[in-house]
């Protein structure tokens, strides 16, 4: 049994919070744990650690640009700006 992950704010405005909660939602959605996915990240040549990709599930940072394009590839999005959250309404 994995950790339990921390709630993200409900109404989350900042870029890294919903990121991460697309994220998130995209590993349930495929059944991926967190191995699994920095598996999936060094093969495509991504070489990141434990630690950052704790940091992006609680919505405490993002990839660098190179590495948002692998993450969109290791979730099987044809096209990694899928994953990126829409504009907010302002």
């Amino acid at each position: 049994m994995g950790r339990h992950r921390k709630d993200l704010p409900a109404e989350a405005t900042d870029l890294p919070h919903r990121y991460a909660a697309i994220l998130r939602r995209r590993m349930d959605r495929l059944k991926l744990t967190r191995a699994e996915l920095s598996a999936r990240l060094h093969a495509l040549g991504l070489a990141i650690s434990p630690h950052a990709l704790e940091i992006w599930l609680r919505g405490e940072g993002l990839p660098k640009a190179k590495g948002l394009e692998l993450v969109g590839r290791a979730l099987n999005y044809r096209d990694y700006r899928r994953m990126l959250p829409p504009p907010l309404n302002q």
